[in-house]
């Protein structure tokens, strides 16, 4: 464990995104001060950018952060409603985004992944986009509603092993889980606090054989985790990913 509540180095105010690139460096979105930090996969503090603005190196609550392959580092800077992207040590590269809904616009993105391309849960536009590692958009899926593929504020968002996306879709209070291309797959979640269900669902990983999802279930305050056991889920089916608790 490692940081306290403060702006100094290694301190935080309400972070709210963390990422680990190849190298084990931890990238975190460290929100209420405004910047990213990043440290040592043991916690050691290596370095910072970053301040309260709309320059290119700086953010106004960046919500979440996501390290590609090749180690650059790319920020939701949601009340800037755009996407910053950084070489590993914070040397600026480029950002796009403005806010708006039309393609490759955003209003509050708060959730970003990367995984041969850029997926955003553009949460106050209700959709996911997806874009290439240069902000190009590529398309996008999801309008405000309940129905299979709607959204109301999705804030996480991951790519598992098999390119399938998850997406923590907050006030529908569910996750759910699309081909790469956007397709639905399947979903589950409710309202409630019983096993399965949630009271705003807003984060989401998949391990690595992509057989345990795990969801922060925010207003409950809890982590729940799920087995899937038939790898087909049907999109109409909420009975074939299972609950583990203990």
């Amino acid at each position: 464990m490692w940081g306290s509540y403060g702006n100094g180095n290694g301190q935080f105010l309400n972070p709210m995104g963390v990422s680990v690139a190849r190298s084990g460096n931890v990238y975190v979105a460290d929100t209420l001060n405004h910047r990213v930090q990043y440290f040592t996969a043991n916690g050691s503090f290596l370095g910072k950018w970053g301040s309260d603005g709309s320059g290119d190196r700086e953010f106004r609550f960046p919500y979440d952060v996501a390290v590609a392959p090749d180690g650059n580092v790319y920020v939701a800077d949601s009340s800037n409603h755009r996407i910053s992207y950084f070489t590993s040590n914070g040397s600026f590269l480029g950002k796009w985004g403005t806010k708006g809904r039309r393609e490759c616009e955003f209003e509050y993105p708060s959730g970003i992944v990367v995984a041969g391309w850029v997926y955003v849960a553009d949460t106050g536009n209700h959709r996911v986009q997806r874009l290439d590692l240069k902000g190009s958009f590529d398309r996008a899926w999801g309008t405000l509603g309940s129905a299979n593929g709607q959204f109301i504020y999705p804030f996480g968002i991951v790519v598992a092993a098999n390119g399938n996306v998850f997406v923590a879709d907050g006030y529908n209070h569910r996750v759910q889980y699309f081909t790469g291309a956007g397709r639905f797959v399947g979903k589950f979640g409710a309202f409630g606090r019983g096993a399965g269900e949630f009271n705003c669902a807003y984060g989401v990983a998949v391990s690595p054989t992509v057989r345990r999802v795990y969801v922060t279930d925010a207003k409950n305050n809890r982590i729940q985790y799920f087995r899937r056991s038939d790898p087909a889920v049907s999109p109409t089916s909420l009975g074939r990913v299972k609950a583990l608790f203990r």
